[in-house]
């Protein structure tokens, strides 16, 4: 570990959550629980400053399911299509234009797999469709030309 940005520094302290703690400016650490917490306490003229960190280094689950979403035709003119693979099935699609403008917002229900969205009233332009499904959210960017 190393601080960036820092200047004047009297003294540092490292805390790693697992309870261990350095006075280094760079010390080295293996944790021995998870998650990851560590906070650098430095000190100068002025006084303290406390800084937190948060970070994940193990692997939730490697089996997990991908979420295949398939978004067609792209470029599209009036329709797309959402068609979700595997085990998912989509529960809301929201549509959000370049801007970040919500244009598009629909809940689903009874299990699809297969959605055609009309999109002939969107004007011209790029659009990112998040979809929410039963296995969490996938976002897909598209096109509309004409």
């Amino acid at each position: 570990f190393s601080a960036s940005g820092i200047q004047n520094v009297i003294s540092y302290l490292w805390i790693f959550n697992d309870g261990v703690t350095s006075t280094s400016p760079t010390p080295s650490h293996t944790f021995t629980i998870a998650p990851t917490d560590v906070k650098l306490i430095v000190t100068n003229d002025c006084g303290n400053d406390t800084i937190a960190l948060n970070f994940t280094t193990d692997v939730e689950d490697i089996n997990k399911e991908v979420i295949d979403l398939n978004l067609y035709p792209n470029p599209a003119n009036d329709k797309v299509t959402l068609q979700i693979e595997g085990t998912f099935v989509l529960e809301n699609i929201v549509v959000v234009n370049q801007l970040g403008q919500v244009v598009m917002k629909e809940e689903l229900s009874g299990g699809l797999k297969t959605k055609t969205l009309d999109v002939s009233n969107l004007p011209v332009g790029y659009y990112i469709l998040r979809a929410g499904t039963s296995g969490g959210q996938i976002a897909k960017p598209f096109n509309i030309v004409r």
